[in-house]
């Protein structure tokens, strides 16, 4: 019953799929433009909507070299606001809880 809970944990094979308009993706364009980030990161934020530095970490070529750690925590906050936060419902599980 844990691996179920894990794999509906966003990003998953399981979490329901957002649908964007196209002003959706056009103000996350416009919000991100002082980033300069490419039209594959871009891409990438829509299709996985990270929501840690971490996960940005993976999306953004070179991120720790481009971007100040405000940035980033920037970059997330206008993430989180256009795309909106994955659902909290599951949660994350840790390695010890998968094992069981």
């Amino acid at each position: 019953m844990k691996l179920v809970d894990y794999l509906h944990t966003p990003p998953s094979p399981l979490q329901v799929n957002h649908s964007y308009t196209e002003s959706t993706i056009s103000d996350l364009i416009t919000a991100l433009r002082p980033y300069a980030l490419e039209k594959p990161e871009y891409l990438m934020i829509l299709n996985l909507r990270p929501a840690t530095t971490a996960e940005l970490d993976v999306v953004v070529e070179e991120m720790d070299q481009r971007f100040k750690e405000e940035e980033v925590e920037a970059m997330l906050k206008i993430i989180g606001e256009v795309l909106g936060r994955p659902s909290e419902g599951g949660g994350a599980t840790d390695d010890a809880e998968m094992e069981d």
